[in-house]
């Protein structure tokens, strides 16, 4: 059996994948994984052999972009262009081998493409919530015109794309709440509004963790509270949040550690006061596996992780996907929500960390969430699967 992943280069979008791709090269699947060159490491790691592909949108002007007013209108144009950047180094490689399957999540396109191309199975991945019968991703995507410059742009690439891989059109819509011949959903289904009007084409594996054998960061021994923040590592430009953490943390009895993201570097941030570390880029299970507060963008992937670990967490989204996510986390009772994140100050953030550390009823839901992700059999059930579908196609 030989099946194909093709991801967009970003972590949050490549990350989960890994010990799916691990699991099945274990049992003896040939894989062959596309996306990008700085992913190559990370990739071989689990087994599968690296194809590398061209990108848009992680070039430079990219890094560190804050999630503004524009990238609900920009956001289909940007995984379309991507897709468009990919689409081309995959198929020379794919002819010479066809895979049994294609994977690929909903940004990763290149890869309904190639499945649609080649007319074999397209296997999708949900790390965020499907759409159902009740819930619609797409729908804070669509109240922008069709007349607006980036939609027209995209909607261009799209009947482009009609043309040369014989899919339907790709706006929005089918971008947020399309799905594919198999869906493997990595969170659990309480968490999934509707879920029940899903048909068996889903699988709910619950979040795809291995956890670290060994720490590769050392970390305070002095018995404080350790707080990790992220904003994630494609939209994590919100420079005027640095201030309003150190505000928030400097000088307290708590350590922070704050995960930057690519294209915001310690150096670009001012003093940061001595109990608070920034990096770009960290290990972000091995955090998660002993922080007592976790601060996030509220991406599904972090926020499965934060409840596989057990952790606490305070939500600050950047955009309407994420803003569903933080209601999740609020509504469960697993955090507290900053819906708007102009609102945070200092003050409010630090009240907010507080609140989630020390009250003991979120890290009680938190435990029985923990037992009911783990339950729900991760890579080994995703792997599971997707070797019984391809079996029977």
């Amino acid at each position: 059996m030989h099946i194909a992943f093709v991801i967009m280069g970003a972590f949050g979008h490549v990350n989960p994948t890994l010990p799916i791709a691990a699991e099945l090269t274990a049992r003896g699947v040939r894989v062959t994984y596309f996306t990008t060159g700085r992913f190559r490491e990370t990739v071989e790691k689990t087994g599968a052999e690296f194809v590398p592909v061209s990108t848009v949108i992680n070039g430079e002007k990219q890094k560190g972009a804050d999630a503004g007013k524009d990238i609900v209108a920009e956001i289909p144009l940007r995984f379309l262009s991507e897709a468009d950047a990919m689409i081309t180094d995959i198929l020379p490689v794919m002819k010479q081998d066809i895979p049994d399957a294609v994977i690929h999540d909903f940004a990763s396109i290149a890869g309904k493409l190639a499945a649609s191309y080649f007319q074999i199975p397209d296997i999708q991945l949900f790390p965020s919530t499907p759409a159902t019968a009740g819930h619609s991703n797409a729908e804070g995507f669509l109240r922008v015109p069709k007349t607006h410059p980036a939609r027209i742009k995209a909607a261009e690439i799209a009947e482009r794309f009609t043309k040369l891989y014989g899919v339907p059109k790709i706006d929005a819509k089918e971008i947020f709440d399309g799905h594919g011949d198999l869906n493997i959903v990595t969170l659990l289904k309480r968490l999934c509004p509707g879920s029940d009007s899903l048909d068996d084409s889903y699988i709910f594996t619950g979040v795809q963790v291995i956890p670290p054998r060994q720490h590769t960061i050392e970390l305070p021994t002095d018995g404080k509270p350790l707080v990790y923040s992220s904003l994630g590592t494609v939209f994590n430009g919100w420079k005027e949040y640095y201030p309003i953490l150190f505000s928030a943390f400097g000088g307290q009895p708590v350590n922070v550690f704050a995960g930057l993201g690519p294209g915001v570097t310690p150096e670009s941030l001012g003093r940061i006061p001595e109990n608070i570390t920034a990096r770009e880029i960290v290990p972000q299970l091995e955090l998660l596996e002993r922080a007592d507060v976790f601060i996030t963008h509220a991406g599904m992937g972090g926020l499965n992780e934060a409840i596989y670990f057990g952790v606490p967490m305070v939500a600050i989204p950047q955009m309407p996907e994420q803003q569903m996510n933080a209601g999740l986390i609020a509504e469960q009772g697993l955090g507290i929500s900053f819906p708007d994140k102009e609102a945070v100050t200092p003050e409010k953030l630090r009240e907010a960390v507080t609140i989630v550390y020390k009250d003991p009823k979120y890290r009680k839901r938190l435990a029985e969430y923990s037992r009911e992700m783990k339950a729900a059999g991760g890579c080994k059930a995703s792997a599971d699967a997707i070797m019984n579908y391809c079996s029977r196609v």
